[in-house]
């Protein structure tokens, strides 16, 4: 991949985490559909996650939802809280696109649940972003 390639690959995902993190925000705060911006959460962190990837291994990220498998791809080293709250937000992203399987996730969903992993997911995403310039 040429080093052209690779920054707008890295770009592309940047601004996709950057866009779904708006959208979650949005969703939550205006439409009031929580499990619904939880998925756009998963998908902002997903998006950071495999930005990062690329960055380090100057190759396409891998095709997997899974937050702390990309976090350990990036080369992330993750304390046992932020693995914690990658593991939860990873709930909403098969359960927002199998609505089958969401079982108690809907009720968990509440506006004040989502406003705090809305929080430390955005803060996450930040943390995220700073490695980039390591």
């Amino acid at each position: 991949m040429t080093a052209k390639n690779l920054e707008k690959l890295i770009e592309y995902w940047k601004q996709g985490a950057k866009d779904d993190m708006s959208a979650a925000q949005d969703i939550a705060l205006k439409a009031k559909r929580y499990m619904q911006s939880l998925f756009f959460l998963h998908l902002s962190i997903e998006k950071s996650l495999k930005a990062l990837v690329v960055f380090h291994s100057k190759d396409h990220a891998p095709l997997s939802h899974n937050l702390v498998f990309l976090a350990q791809k990036a080369g992330l080293e993750l304390t046992e809280t932020q693995t914690r709250l990658l593991n939860q937000i990873n709930e909403y992203n098969i359960s927002t696109r199998y609505p089958d399987e969401a079982g108690n996730l809907y009720k968990k969903a509440t506006a004040t649940y989502t406003k705090k992993i809305l929080k430390e997911g955005k803060e996450i995403k930040k943390w995220i972003f700073t490695k980039f310039n390591n």
